[in-house]
Parts: C-alpha cells; structure tokens; sequence
C-alpha cells in the first residue's frame, strides 16, 4: 500500500505541474492570432511605415539593407523582385490563415497558407516583451545574400587627396569590421581605427564601438613599437556620395570634417 500511496502522489503531483504549465502558457488559439497579426508585416509591396517596430532587429537590418543594396533606378525587373513581392506578386494584397504553430523557448514557428492554399513558414521571436516576425520562408537569409552580392562598401579604400590612408572594409551579417590606418606601417607614429559599422537602413554604416591606437616607433622602419590605447568608445558612420566616394564621418571628434575615400588600386601590406 505504501508503494502505491508513492506512486499515485508522484502521478497527483505530476498532474498539478501539467495544469500549472498548461494554464499558465497561453493557448494555441491565442498563439495563432499573434501570428496571424504579425503575418501583416510580412514584407510585400515594400515596407510598411511601422515595420521596425514590429521586426527583430536582424530581420529589419536584414531586409532593409537588401533594398538598400539595390542600385539606383533600377527597374526591379530581375531576381531583385523578391524583396517587394515576397507572397503575392504583383496581384493584390495577400489573405492568411495560420495552420498549425509550435512554441519553441522564445520562438513561435508556424505553418500559414494563402488564398491559394500554398503552404509558408512563419517564425517570431521575441524581443522586448513582444513576438516580432524574425522570417518568412528563410527570407531573412535571401536578404543577406542580396546584400552580399551587390555589396557596395567591401575592400580597400585611399583617401582620395594622398592615398597614404586605407581602410579595410570585411563582411559581417549585417554590417562590416573596419580597420583604417596609415599604408606604410613603419612610420614614427601610425594611428588605427578599428570599429564594427552596421546599417542603417538607408543605406549608410554606422559604429559606436571604434578603438583608436597611436603606435609609436624609435626609428622609421623599426619592427618594435609602443602601443598606447587612446579610446574605445568611438562613433561615426560611413556612407556613400554621389560620386560613388567613401565618406566617413568621425563623430567622436566633432571638429574633424569629413574625410573622402576612394577604391584603392593597391593591396595593403
């Protein structure tokens, strides 16, 4: 008997745990209107004027940096189509109905039809206390790899009135790690800035995390030097000009004017 009163307690209890997860998550119903709100956001016929409040930060960055990439006047005519058109095409506003949603942690990944009964995957996740669409049919990813092939911003770069200053643009999601320095490394004093740039969403970078050093050497040429750290809080942004120049603006040092960069020609050492 004593076995038996164990067991139907752990099975009692068990059974108050169920009820308290259950009733205290929110029901599948609840669960598909949520997705069904955030279904309005899915990006279609361009972006809507709230669609960053109602976005994951990487899937906006994402999204908005795509369009970004595409060139100017371009007539949309060409796999670029995507990014305005990702459900309906160009025949009219697109009508859902959420199938079935799974809770995963912070995630909700559901299943919607269309209209036409054709079947798409919906992922939230939430930020801020709210479930904001994160993707649409791995769109996200789509996204990354449009900015990718028309980046506008990775290499090398001279600053246009001597060429003797570089700085190194490498990919990132969402952005790039940038390096600018003097091009020959040997000199009495070489200053480097380091940062991490991200978009912003109208096409330009912008950083608040720039490390400036001053190396200094004895002698021009030496191989040793002194490192001095000056800060590491720096902000700016980059951005280009009508000229197809570079343009970074210190904002760290609000006296210091912009400063033009063009393609370099020459492979940094």
């Amino acid at each position: 008997m004593r076995h038996i009163r164990i067991i139907l307690s752990a099975v009692a209890v068990a059974a108050t745990l169920f009820a308290v997860t259950f009733c205290s998550g929110r029901s599948d119903k609840e669960l598909k209107a949520i997705v069904l709100d955030m279904c309005r956001y899915i990006p279609d016929h361009g972006m809507r004027d709230d669609a960053e409040d109602n976005l994951t930060n990487s899937y906006f960055d994402a999204y908005s940096g795509a369009l970004n990439s595409i060139p100017e006047n371009d007539g949309m005519i060409g796999d670029e189509e995507f990014l305005y058109y990702f459900v309906s095409g160009q025949d009219g506003e697109p009508e859902f109905k959420v199938k079935s949603v799974e809770q995963k942690g912070d995630s909700l990944v559901a299943m919607i039809i269309l209209q036409d009964n054709t079947p798409h995957v919906v992922k939230l996740v939430k930020e801020g206390g709210r479930y904001l669409l994160d993707d649409f049919d791995d769109t996200k990813q789509l996204c990354l790899n449009f900015i990718k092939s028309h980046d506008k911003y990775s290499g090398e770069w001279a600053e246009k009135t001597a060429e003797r200053i570089v700085a190194v643009f490498t990919p990132i999601e969402n952005g790039y790690k940038v390096k600018i320095g003097w091009r020959e490394e040997g000199l009495a004093q070489y200053e480097i800035w380091e940062m991490t740039a991200v978009t912003d969403g109208n096409g330009g970078l912008t950083y608040d995390d720039a490390t400036y050093k001053v190396r200094q050497y004895e002698h021009q040429g030496d191989k040793d030097y002194k490192e001095n750290t000056v800060y590491t809080d720096g902000a700016g942004a980059f951005c280009l000009n009508d000229e197809g120049e570079l343009v970074w603006k210190d904002g760290k040092n609000p006296e210091q004017e912009e400063t033009p960069f063009i393609r370099a020609n020459f492979t940094t050492e």
